[in-house]
Order: structure tokens, then sequence, then C-alpha cells
């Protein structure tokens, strides 16, 4: 009796849970959701020897170390639930990445001072790199012509060689997007 007792258990217990593993380790496991996000806002932060400030003196000899983090407010939307049913509710969901359905139309940076070459108001563009969380270092044309989907932030810093004057610099970034949404943001750095 004791014996019936226990293989009933067993039964109505891992069985369950077998089938919830079982369909986990199922590649194409059929519960798959595709998300999409839309950034509603950006943010410019400067980074310098790993940590993030807003008010710090940064050597013209390190401006290579110094990174725009753009970083993004996103809205996530469109999560459509391919199949349920069964166990498939207790299983691994098999959740694609979110991206967005937008790509980049444009980036473009502009300091109010002079830059070796590139007078004030000029894009500086040509002398810096952008990075996704996904993907090395590229320069910006090179990464607006990939057609890219917008992520949700982005890394900009200085190329080698760039030469600057000891001053504060305001800086200006401008993201388009391709459904048109422009974001302008601004930060101040100070150089020594």
């Amino acid at each position: 009796m004791k014996k019936k007792i226990f293989i009933g258990i067993s039964i109505f217990y891992f069985l369950p849970l077998i089938l919830t593993i079982l369909q986990g380790c199922i590649p194409s496991c059929g519960n798959t959701k595709q998300s999409y996000f839309e950034v509603t806002n950006m943010y410019l932060v400067t980074k310098y020897g790993g940590g993030i400030y807003d008010d710090i003196e940064i050597p013209v000899s390190s401006i290579n170390q110094v990174a725009f983090w753009l970083r993004t407010d996103v809205r996530y939307y469109g999560s459509i639930n391919l199949f349920s049913g069964g166990f498939s509710a207790m299983a691994l969901d098999c959740v694609s990445i979110s991206e967005s359905k937008e790509t980049i139309e444009s980036l473009e940076v502009y300091s109010d001072k002079d830059f070796e070459g590139y007078p004030a108001g000029t894009n500086l563009a040509p002398i810096m790199y952008i990075r996704n969380m996904r993907s090395n270092f590229a320069g910006i044309s090179e990464f607006i012509a990939l057609r890219l989907k917008v992520d949700e932030g982005y890394e900009l810093i200085f190329k080698e060689n760039t030469k600057i004057s000891p001053s504060n610099h305001v800086f200006r970034v401008v993201f388009k997007d391709s459904k048109g949404k422009i974001f302008e943001m601004s930060k101040e750095v100070k150089f020594k």
C-alpha cells in the first residue's frame, strides 16, 4: 500500500517537472515571444577611468580615455506569445532578445570649442569611435552605414591622436532614428 502511494505521488510530482525540463531543453520550444522596444528618451553621461562623473577635470593627455555613454529610456511592446498550452506555461520561455524596429539614421557630435583641425561647431564624428553593447568600437560613419537597429545604449570615445586644448567643452550629441525621432543631449567636460 505504501509503495502504491509513493509511486502515485512520484508520478504526480515528477512527471510535470520532467515534462517542463524537457520542453525547456528543446531549441524551438514553441513558447517563443518576440518583443520590441522604442527609445523614449536619451541621456549623455561622461565616463572616465572606470567611473561616471558630472564634475571632474580630465587631463588633455587622457582624452581618448573619456567616453560618452548614450543611455536610453525604453518602452517595451509587441510581446506576442506564439504558442501556449499544456505544460508550456511551466516551461522555460524561449524569449528572443528585445530589439528596436528603427535603425540609426545619423549621429553627430559637436563641441563649442575648437579641436585641432576641427573648429567649434564642426561635426566631430570623424575623430570618434562608437560601439553598442554588442559590438566592438567602429568609426561613427562606418557604424551608421551598417544600418543597424537602434540599441539600448552606446559608447562614444575619441580616436587615438586626437588633440584638444585645456578648457571647458560643452559637447552636444544629435541622434536621429529611421522613424524621424531626434534626441539632442549636451554635456560639459572640463579638460585641464
